[in-house]
């Protein structure tokens, strides 16, 4: 069987996107077809069949096969990945693209790069999400599907690359929306724990750490104490993570508030004030 340009193209979709899952599972799948003589390579991509690269890719894709189902350390070796899925599917469609013109060649490198991508950073950003479930199952759960869906989509390409390329489309809508959602939650997560360390930081003696915080504007340096003396509540506006949620409540129930300050700097002519201190209630 050999592949029309459009049929080239709508195989390289799919292996792109496999490649962006699982590099070394997608090499060794092409490879072991191609020596097969189920699927014949472009010229430039005959190295891919030779057995020292299919026992490459096939060593490589046993290692990631455990690595890439240990918790926390699966994010670890996803970003360092970064680096090597994306740069190896843009090889791939540059040199299955060597008989196109360099125009051709070049769009194909880059779509090949960017589907890679969007798959890469798929997978990274559900890792992100999971990791921090106290059992490894979801993990392992994840990188096994993971692990399929990049040899059944490198496979399913060489044998109906448009339905491939059809089923990876859809793929990398989820995956963007889903990325979009996964970022929106992790931001939350971070956020409550932020505020959570921040309550935690008032001690029994009723001390409370501030944030780097902005606090108003002053016309004058001179006008400093007097802010702070006629706005004490100004402390705390700005404050991003809530930190000062607890001494406001006091302030606002009539207990007085008073600031200590480490040490103030005035910005831009001492119009943007930044405070760095304590405040404590009497």
């Amino acid at each position: 069987m050999k592949f029309t340009g459009n049929e080239l193209a709508a195989l390289l979709v799919a292996v792109s996107f496999a490649a962006g899952l699982n590099v070394y599972a997608t090499v060794a799948t092409l490879g072991l077809l191609a020596h097969a003589g189920v699927l014949p390579l472009p010229p430039g991509l005959h190295l891919l069949a030779s057995w020292w690269v299919i026992a490459a890719s096939g060593t490589l894709f046993a290692v990631e096969f455990f690595a890439d189902k240990v918790p926390a350390f699966d994010l670890i070796w996803n970003a360092l990945h970064t680096f090597i899925r994306v740069p190896v599917a843009a090889l791939l469609a540059y040199q299955a693209t060597v008989a196109l013109s360099p125009g051709e060649q070049l769009a194909a490198t880059v779509a090949g790069g960017l589907i890679a991508l969007v798959a890469h950073g798929g997978k990274t950003a559900v890792r992100a999400a999971v990791t921090p479930s106290p059992e490894p199952l979801s993990n392992i759960g994840l990188s096994l599907g993971e692990d399929t869906l990049a040899v059944s989509l490198t496979w399913l390409a060489t044998v109906h690359p448009y339905w491939a390329a059809a089923i990876t489309t859809a793929l990398v809508a989820v995956t963007v929306v889903l990325v979009r959602w996964v970022v929106r939650a992790l931001r939350a997560l971070f956020g409550g724990a932020e505020r959570a360390l921040c309550r935690a930081s008032e001690d029994h003696s009723g001390f409370t750490v501030l944030q780097p915080l902005a606090i108003g504007r002053s016309r004058r340096s001179s006008q400093l104490v007097e802010d702070f003396a006629e706005l004490p509540r100004a402390l705390f506006v700005g404050d991003p993570f809530g930190c000062a949620n607890g001494t406001e409540r006091k302030a606002a129930a009539g207990v007085s508030v008073v600031a200590e300050f480490q040490h103030v700097v005035l910005a831009g002519g001492g119009h943007n004030v930044l405070a760095f201190g304590v405040a404590h209630t009497v």
